[in-house]
């Protein structure tokens, strides 16, 4: 078992440490050290370790994806993620280049949180699964939103008042810094409905992202004084009538303002 020294510096300070970091050995060694990044999106940003492993229950390497990700190929890397989905998916995947929503379920927990890992380490905790299912999560699991957040779609345009999916690959975004919004890779298509997404992005090996999102304060709180208060106040209960009505009227899923053809047989490949 090796032992590896980074040096690690937080943002905007002049503190610099070393840190160990205990490479863990698994059935099959595949290993690295990941070179260290730090998440400064605020005042009180603190040091942040990353630690990956390349770990598999099925044998497969990552190396290759991790190599992409570390020279900043993010194309390539989005590439690579759908090969090695269709590989962790088992032969049939690889033989039709494309992933069945049904075949998720039997994919390890291990392989995934390696790939979402790496996608974590290499982008400042920008990109990746449990990143995507953080945000998911915050809009209530409207996939609609979500596209939105994570820069998927764009509306239509003139009188209508729907979006559309972006086209592949000229108008997504392979980088980084910002404009790129979070959770912008990896892509994940839901052209032909958006069932393999939810069960990649339900899936237990990004079920720590829940307790992640609990940690995080949501971007629109009002700390005055007023907003306060109106928190503390006990909300009003509606007439079950006027809840039901507004419920009727509130979009949910993918069938509220994009254009999907509807959840069936999903093709995973752009």
């Amino acid at each position: 078992m090796e032992a590896v020294m980074l040096r690690t510096a937080v943002a905007g300070t002049s503190f610099s440490a070393q840190t160990r970091v205990q490479c863990r050995q698994v059935s099959q060694p595949r290993c690295c050290s990941v070179r260290l990044r730090v998440v400064a999106t605020s005042a009180s940003a603190r040091e942040a370790t990353v630690d990956v492993a390349l770990e598999s229950e099925l044998g497969v390497s990552y190396e290759e994806l991790r190599d992409k990700l570390a020279a900043g190929e993010w194309e390539a890397a989005d590439a690579e993620t759908r090969r090695l989905l269709c590989v962790m998916a088992g032969e049939g995947a690889v033989k039709r280049k494309w992933v069945y929503f049904s075949e998720v379920q039997f994919i390890p927990e291990a392989d995934l949180k390696t790939v979402d890992g790496l996608w974590r380490a290499y982008s400042n905790q920008k990109f990746g699964y449990s990143v995507q299912r953080r945000i998911w999560k915050n809009v209530d699991e409207n996939f609609t939103q979500f596209f939105r957040k994570v820069g998927w779609t764009r509306p239509l345009g003139g009188e209508s008042r729907s979006d559309t999916y972006k086209k592949f690959p000229l108008e997504f975004s392979w980088d980084v810094e910002d404009p790129t919004p979070t959770g912008h890779l990896p892509l994940t298509n839901a052209l032909r409905g958006t069932q393999l997404l939810e069960k990649l992005l339900n899936h237990p090996a990004f079920a720590f992202a829940d307790e992640e999102n609990k940690m995080i304060m949501p971007e629109t709180v009002d700390l005055s004084t007023n907003g306060l208060l109106q928190s503390l106040k006990p909300k009003q209960q509606q007439p079950p009538q006027q809840e039901q009505q507004q419920q009727s009227s509130q979009p949910n899923g993918a069938s509220s303002g994009v254009i999907l053809p509807g959840d069936m047989t999903i093709d995973y490949g752009f």
